[in-house]
Protein backbone atom coordinates (compact mmCIF):
# COMPACT_ATOMS: atom_id res chain seq x y z
CA UNK A 1 0.00 0.00 0.00
CA UNK A 2 2.89 2.37 0.73
CA UNK A 3 6.01 1.13 -1.01
CA UNK A 4 4.55 -0.37 -4.20
CA UNK A 5 3.11 2.94 -5.54
CA UNK A 6 6.45 4.57 -4.73
CA UNK A 7 8.21 1.97 -6.89
CA UNK A 8 5.82 2.11 -9.82
CA UNK A 9 4.87 5.80 -9.99
CA UNK A 10 7.99 7.70 -8.95
CA UNK A 11 11.02 8.49 -11.09
CA UNK A 12 14.21 6.52 -10.44
CA UNK A 13 17.92 7.28 -10.75
CA UNK A 14 19.59 6.34 -14.04
CA UNK A 15 21.78 3.78 -12.24
CA UNK A 16 18.74 1.97 -10.84
CA UNK A 17 17.38 -1.05 -12.79
CA UNK A 18 13.87 0.37 -12.29
CA UNK A 19 14.81 3.28 -14.56
CA UNK A 20 15.05 0.84 -17.48
CA UNK A 21 12.04 -1.27 -16.47
CA UNK A 22 9.34 1.40 -16.74
CA UNK A 23 7.22 -0.60 -19.19
CA UNK A 24 7.23 -3.69 -16.98
CA UNK A 25 6.50 -1.68 -13.84
CA UNK A 26 3.57 0.10 -15.51
CA UNK A 27 1.92 -3.28 -16.15
CA UNK A 28 2.16 -4.50 -12.57
CA UNK A 29 -1.02 -4.17 -10.53
CA UNK A 30 -0.13 -3.07 -7.01
CA UNK A 31 -3.71 -2.58 -5.79
CA UNK A 32 -4.80 -5.48 -3.62
CA UNK A 33 -7.89 -6.33 -1.62
CA UNK A 34 -6.22 -9.36 -0.02
CA UNK A 35 -7.99 -10.22 3.23
CA UNK A 36 -5.79 -11.51 6.05
CA UNK A 37 -7.16 -12.32 9.48
CA UNK A 38 -4.24 -12.22 11.88
CA UNK A 39 -3.12 -10.16 14.87
CA UNK A 40 0.16 -9.36 16.54
CA UNK A 41 -0.45 -11.88 19.32
CA UNK A 42 -2.35 -14.59 17.39
CA UNK A 43 -0.67 -17.90 16.56
CA UNK A 44 -2.84 -18.80 13.56
CA UNK A 45 -3.54 -16.75 10.45
CA UNK A 46 -6.27 -16.90 7.85
CA UNK A 47 -5.48 -15.80 4.28
CA UNK A 48 -8.40 -15.21 1.92
CA UNK A 49 -8.04 -17.77 -0.87
CA UNK A 50 -9.90 -15.79 -3.54
CA UNK A 51 -9.03 -12.24 -2.53
CA UNK A 52 -5.30 -13.05 -2.32
CA UNK A 53 -5.01 -14.87 -5.64
CA UNK A 54 -2.75 -13.37 -8.32
CA UNK A 55 -3.08 -13.96 -12.05
CA UNK A 56 -0.41 -15.84 -14.00
CA UNK A 57 0.62 -12.74 -15.96
CA UNK A 58 1.06 -10.66 -12.82
CA UNK A 59 2.98 -13.45 -11.13
CA UNK A 60 5.36 -13.83 -14.08
CA UNK A 61 5.94 -10.06 -14.19
CA UNK A 62 6.86 -10.09 -10.50
CA UNK A 63 9.20 -13.07 -10.97
CA UNK A 64 10.85 -11.41 -13.96
CA UNK A 65 11.32 -8.16 -12.04
CA UNK A 66 12.92 -10.00 -9.11
CA UNK A 67 15.28 -11.94 -11.38
CA UNK A 68 16.39 -8.82 -13.28
CA UNK A 69 17.06 -6.84 -10.09
CA UNK A 70 19.00 -9.70 -8.47
CA UNK A 71 21.02 -10.63 -11.60
CA UNK A 72 24.32 -9.23 -10.18
CA UNK A 73 24.00 -11.48 -7.12
CA UNK A 74 22.96 -14.48 -9.19
CA UNK A 75 25.93 -13.93 -11.51
CA UNK A 76 28.31 -13.86 -8.53
CA UNK A 77 27.09 -17.13 -6.99
CA UNK A 78 26.44 -19.08 -10.22
CA UNK A 79 29.38 -17.99 -12.38
CA UNK A 80 31.89 -17.86 -9.54
CA UNK A 81 35.04 -18.18 -11.62
CA UNK A 82 34.02 -15.39 -14.00
CA UNK A 83 33.06 -13.19 -11.07
CA UNK A 84 36.43 -13.81 -9.39
CA UNK A 85 38.24 -12.98 -12.66
CA UNK A 86 36.21 -9.78 -13.02
CA UNK A 87 37.10 -8.65 -9.50
CA UNK A 88 40.77 -9.51 -10.07
CA UNK A 89 40.78 -7.19 -13.07
CA UNK A 90 39.20 -4.22 -11.25
CA UNK A 91 40.36 -4.87 -7.69
CA UNK A 92 42.80 -7.43 -6.32
CA UNK A 93 43.78 -11.07 -6.29
CA UNK A 94 42.11 -12.98 -3.51
CA UNK A 95 42.73 -16.58 -2.52
CA UNK A 96 40.28 -19.06 -4.03
CA UNK A 97 39.46 -20.56 -0.61
CA UNK A 98 38.39 -17.16 0.70
CA UNK A 99 36.15 -16.52 -2.31
CA UNK A 100 34.63 -20.00 -2.02
CA UNK A 101 33.77 -19.39 1.64
CA UNK A 102 32.22 -15.98 0.94
CA UNK A 103 30.23 -17.11 -2.09
CA UNK A 104 28.99 -20.19 -0.22
CA UNK A 105 27.74 -17.91 2.56
CA UNK A 106 26.05 -15.57 0.07
CA UNK A 107 24.42 -18.38 -1.94
CA UNK A 108 23.02 -19.94 1.24
CA UNK A 109 21.78 -16.53 2.40
CA UNK A 110 19.94 -16.09 -0.91
CA UNK A 111 17.89 -19.25 -0.29
CA UNK A 112 17.04 -18.38 3.31
CA UNK A 113 13.30 -17.70 3.84
CA UNK A 114 13.92 -14.13 4.98
CA UNK A 115 15.94 -13.06 1.95
CA UNK A 116 13.61 -14.82 -0.49
CA UNK A 117 10.79 -12.79 1.05
CA UNK A 118 12.54 -9.41 1.08
CA UNK A 119 14.10 -9.74 -2.38
CA UNK A 120 10.62 -10.41 -3.77
CA UNK A 121 8.94 -7.40 -2.19
CA UNK A 122 7.37 -4.86 -4.58
CA UNK A 123 9.33 -1.88 -3.32
CA UNK A 124 12.37 0.27 -4.18
CA UNK A 125 13.99 -1.40 -1.17
CA UNK A 126 14.30 -4.54 -3.28
CA UNK A 127 17.26 -3.00 -5.11
CA UNK A 128 18.62 -1.59 -1.84
CA UNK A 129 18.81 -5.15 -0.47
CA UNK A 130 20.82 -6.23 -3.52
CA UNK A 131 23.25 -3.34 -3.08
CA UNK A 132 23.53 -4.03 0.65
CA UNK A 133 24.43 -7.67 0.05
CA UNK A 134 27.32 -6.57 -2.15
CA UNK A 135 28.85 -4.92 0.93
CA UNK A 136 29.55 -8.47 2.13
CA UNK A 137 31.29 -9.46 -1.11
CA UNK A 138 33.57 -6.41 -1.37
CA UNK A 139 34.14 -5.95 2.36
CA UNK A 140 37.94 -5.76 2.03
CA UNK A 141 37.73 -3.23 -0.82
CA UNK A 142 36.90 -0.14 1.22
CA UNK A 143 36.49 2.23 -1.74
CA UNK A 144 33.84 -0.06 -3.22
CA UNK A 145 32.09 -0.29 0.16
CA UNK A 146 31.90 3.51 0.36
CA UNK A 147 30.51 3.75 -3.19
CA UNK A 148 27.85 1.13 -2.45
CA UNK A 149 26.88 2.87 0.78
CA UNK A 150 26.44 6.16 -1.10
CA UNK A 151 24.18 4.45 -3.66
CA UNK A 152 22.11 2.83 -0.89
CA UNK A 153 21.73 6.14 0.95
CA UNK A 154 20.67 7.90 -2.26
CA UNK A 155 18.01 5.23 -2.84
CA UNK A 156 16.79 4.90 0.76
CA UNK A 157 18.15 6.99 3.64
CA UNK A 158 16.63 4.72 6.30
CA UNK A 159 18.45 1.59 5.14
CA UNK A 160 21.53 3.61 4.28
CA UNK A 161 21.98 4.83 7.85
CA UNK A 162 21.91 1.24 9.14
CA UNK A 163 24.49 0.05 6.60
CA UNK A 164 26.77 3.00 7.45
CA UNK A 165 26.40 2.28 11.17
CA UNK A 166 27.33 -1.37 10.64
CA UNK A 167 30.31 -0.66 8.37
CA UNK A 168 31.79 1.90 10.78
CA UNK A 169 31.11 -0.23 13.86
CA UNK A 170 32.50 -3.43 12.31
CA UNK A 171 35.67 -1.69 11.07
CA UNK A 172 36.27 -0.13 14.50
CA UNK A 173 35.55 -3.45 16.25
CA UNK A 174 38.00 -5.25 13.96
CA UNK A 175 40.68 -2.66 14.75
CA UNK A 176 39.90 -2.96 18.47
CA UNK A 177 40.21 -6.73 18.33
CA UNK A 178 43.62 -6.48 16.64
CA UNK A 179 44.85 -3.72 18.96
CA UNK A 180 43.40 -4.69 22.35
CA UNK A 181 42.26 -8.29 21.93
CA UNK A 182 38.93 -10.07 21.67
CA UNK A 183 38.18 -9.93 25.41
CA UNK A 184 38.29 -6.11 25.53
CA UNK A 185 36.23 -5.88 22.34
CA UNK A 186 33.54 -8.20 23.73
CA UNK A 187 33.27 -6.17 26.94
CA UNK A 188 32.96 -2.96 24.91
CA UNK A 189 30.25 -4.48 22.73
CA UNK A 190 28.29 -5.61 25.80
CA UNK A 191 28.60 -2.13 27.32
CA UNK A 192 27.26 -0.55 24.11
CA UNK A 193 24.25 -2.89 24.05
CA UNK A 194 23.42 -2.20 27.70
CA UNK A 195 23.78 1.55 27.19
CA UNK A 196 21.50 1.38 24.14
CA UNK A 197 18.80 -0.29 26.20
CA UNK A 198 18.61 2.68 28.57
CA UNK A 199 18.82 5.30 25.83
CA UNK A 200 15.89 6.49 23.76
CA UNK A 201 15.41 8.57 20.65
CA UNK A 202 15.23 11.83 22.59
CA UNK A 203 18.96 11.53 23.24
CA UNK A 204 19.58 11.43 19.47
CA UNK A 205 17.40 14.33 18.37
CA UNK A 206 20.55 16.35 17.79
CA UNK A 207 20.74 14.41 14.51
CA UNK A 208 17.86 16.56 13.25
CA UNK A 209 20.39 19.37 12.74
CA UNK A 210 22.16 17.29 10.07
CA UNK A 211 20.46 18.39 6.80
CA UNK A 212 20.16 15.03 4.99
CA UNK A 213 18.92 13.31 8.20
CA UNK A 214 16.36 15.94 9.19
CA UNK A 215 13.46 14.38 7.24
CA UNK A 216 14.22 10.90 8.59
CA UNK A 217 14.44 12.17 12.17
CA UNK A 218 11.08 13.91 11.75
CA UNK A 219 9.52 10.70 10.43
CA UNK A 220 10.85 8.72 13.40
CA UNK A 221 9.52 11.35 15.80
CA UNK A 222 6.09 11.09 14.20
CA UNK A 223 6.03 7.29 14.54
CA UNK A 224 7.12 7.51 18.17
CA UNK A 225 4.46 10.14 18.91
CA UNK A 226 1.73 7.82 17.59
CA UNK A 227 2.82 5.15 20.05
CA UNK A 228 2.40 2.35 17.48
CA UNK A 229 5.78 0.75 18.13
CA UNK A 230 6.40 2.26 21.55
CA UNK A 231 3.31 1.22 23.49
CA UNK A 232 2.43 -2.04 21.74
CA UNK A 233 5.57 -3.97 22.69
CA UNK A 234 7.95 -3.65 25.67
CA UNK A 235 11.46 -2.64 24.65
CA UNK A 236 12.94 -6.01 25.60
CA UNK A 237 10.61 -7.75 23.10
CA UNK A 238 11.72 -5.71 20.07
CA UNK A 239 14.68 -7.98 19.20
CA UNK A 240 12.25 -10.92 19.23
CA UNK A 241 10.17 -9.18 16.55
CA UNK A 242 13.37 -8.58 14.59
CA UNK A 243 14.28 -12.26 14.80
CA UNK A 244 10.80 -13.25 13.64
CA UNK A 245 10.94 -10.88 10.66
CA UNK A 246 14.41 -12.21 9.77
CA UNK A 247 12.46 -15.31 8.75
CA UNK A 248 8.85 -14.35 7.98
CA UNK A 249 6.66 -11.86 9.82
CA UNK A 250 4.63 -9.84 7.36
CA UNK A 251 2.99 -6.43 7.91
CA UNK A 252 -0.31 -8.35 8.20
CA UNK A 253 1.16 -10.26 11.21
CA UNK A 254 1.41 -13.56 9.35
CA UNK A 255 3.79 -15.67 11.42
CA UNK A 256 4.98 -19.28 11.27
CA UNK A 257 5.76 -20.54 14.78
CA UNK A 258 7.31 -23.92 13.73
CA UNK A 259 9.74 -22.02 11.49
CA UNK A 260 10.84 -19.80 14.38
CA UNK A 261 11.33 -22.86 16.60
CA UNK A 262 13.45 -24.51 13.91
CA UNK A 263 15.59 -21.39 13.54
CA UNK A 264 15.99 -20.99 17.30
CA UNK A 265 17.16 -24.60 17.51
CA UNK A 266 19.66 -23.97 14.71
CA UNK A 267 21.01 -20.83 16.40
CA UNK A 268 21.38 -22.57 19.79
CA UNK A 269 23.22 -25.49 18.18
CA UNK A 270 25.47 -23.04 16.29
CA UNK A 271 26.34 -21.22 19.52
CA UNK A 272 27.39 -24.47 21.23
CA UNK A 273 29.49 -25.53 18.24
CA UNK A 274 31.11 -22.11 17.89
CA UNK A 275 31.99 -22.05 21.58
CA UNK A 276 33.56 -25.50 21.30
CA UNK A 277 35.42 -24.54 18.12
CA UNK A 278 36.78 -21.34 19.64
CA UNK A 279 38.06 -23.16 22.71
CA UNK A 280 39.43 -26.34 21.13
CA UNK A 281 39.08 -26.42 17.34
CA UNK A 282 41.29 -23.39 16.73
CA UNK A 283 44.31 -25.45 17.84
CA UNK A 284 43.90 -27.68 14.79
CA UNK A 285 43.79 -24.97 12.12
CA UNK A 286 46.43 -22.69 10.66
CA UNK A 287 46.96 -19.34 12.38
CA UNK A 288 45.96 -17.42 9.24
CA UNK A 289 42.70 -19.39 9.01
CA UNK A 290 41.95 -18.61 12.64
CA UNK A 291 42.44 -14.90 11.88
CA UNK A 292 39.79 -15.21 9.15
CA UNK A 293 37.50 -16.94 11.66
CA UNK A 294 38.12 -14.10 14.11
CA UNK A 295 37.17 -11.56 11.42
CA UNK A 296 33.91 -13.43 10.76
CA UNK A 297 33.24 -13.55 14.51
CA UNK A 298 33.84 -9.81 15.00
CA UNK A 299 31.63 -8.89 12.03
CA UNK A 300 28.83 -11.12 13.32
CA UNK A 301 29.07 -9.64 16.80
CA UNK A 302 29.09 -6.16 15.25
CA UNK A 303 25.94 -7.02 13.31
CA UNK A 304 24.19 -8.30 16.44
CA UNK A 305 25.23 -5.14 18.30
CA UNK A 306 23.84 -2.92 15.53
CA UNK A 307 20.54 -4.83 15.52
CA UNK A 308 20.11 -4.67 19.31
CA UNK A 309 21.26 -1.07 19.65
CA UNK A 310 18.97 0.31 16.95
CA UNK A 311 15.93 -1.74 17.96
CA UNK A 312 16.30 -0.56 21.57
CA UNK A 313 16.78 3.12 20.66
CA UNK A 314 14.51 3.41 17.58
CA UNK A 315 11.22 1.53 18.01
CA UNK A 316 10.32 1.65 14.30
CA UNK A 317 13.60 -0.06 13.39
CA UNK A 318 12.47 -3.43 14.76
CA UNK A 319 11.75 -4.80 11.28
CA UNK A 320 14.52 -7.02 9.92
CA UNK A 321 14.32 -5.34 6.51
CA UNK A 322 16.93 -2.90 7.83
CA UNK A 323 19.30 -5.72 8.81
CA UNK A 324 18.61 -8.51 6.30
CA UNK A 325 21.87 -7.64 4.49
CA UNK A 326 23.68 -9.07 7.55
CA UNK A 327 22.48 -12.60 6.76
CA UNK A 328 25.60 -13.65 4.76
CA UNK A 329 27.82 -12.27 7.53
CA UNK A 330 26.02 -14.50 10.05
CA UNK A 331 26.08 -17.55 7.76
CA UNK A 332 29.77 -17.00 6.99
CA UNK A 333 30.53 -17.56 10.68
CA UNK A 334 28.23 -20.58 10.93
CA UNK A 335 29.96 -22.28 8.00
CA UNK A 336 32.99 -22.76 10.26
CA UNK A 337 30.99 -25.31 12.26
CA UNK A 338 28.39 -26.53 9.74
CA UNK A 339 28.81 -28.33 6.43
CA UNK A 340 27.37 -26.26 3.56
CA UNK A 341 25.34 -29.23 2.29
CA UNK A 342 23.81 -29.72 5.73
CA UNK A 343 23.06 -26.00 5.91
CA UNK A 344 21.39 -26.16 2.50
CA UNK A 345 19.16 -29.07 3.56
CA UNK A 346 18.29 -27.14 6.73
CA UNK A 347 17.14 -24.11 4.68
CA UNK A 348 15.16 -26.27 2.25
CA UNK A 349 13.39 -27.85 5.23
CA UNK A 350 12.66 -24.33 6.54
CA UNK A 351 10.99 -23.49 3.21
CA UNK A 352 8.90 -26.65 3.36
CA UNK A 353 7.65 -25.63 6.81
CA UNK A 354 6.96 -22.07 5.61
CA UNK A 355 5.01 -22.97 2.48
CA UNK A 356 3.09 -25.75 4.23
CA UNK A 357 1.96 -23.22 6.85
CA UNK A 358 1.00 -20.65 4.18
CA UNK A 359 -1.02 -23.33 2.38
CA UNK A 360 -2.83 -24.26 5.59
CA UNK A 361 -3.54 -20.59 6.29
CA UNK A 362 -5.36 -20.41 2.91
CA UNK A 363 -7.60 -23.42 3.52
Amino acid sequence: MVKAPELIKQEHFWWSPYYYLKDILSNINYISDCKVDSGSMTIWSSIGSRSCNQGLEQGLLRYFLTIIVTVPLLFAVIFRRWFAVLLKVVWLKKKTDNWTHQLDALSLALISPGLVYYLSVLSPEQFVFVLSLFVFLVWDWFVAVIMIVLLITAQDIGNGVVVVFFVVFAKVATWSCQKFGISFTLKTILAIILTSYFLNFRHLQILAYIPFLAAKVEAIQYVISTGIFVDEYPKIFRPILTFMSFNVFTPQFIKVIPLYLLMIGGVVLALFRLRFFYRFGRKDIHKQLFQIFNSDLVRTLSGITVVLSLTFILPNYSNAKYYIFLMPFFISLMLWVFNKKTFQVFLIFAHIILYTALLLFRL
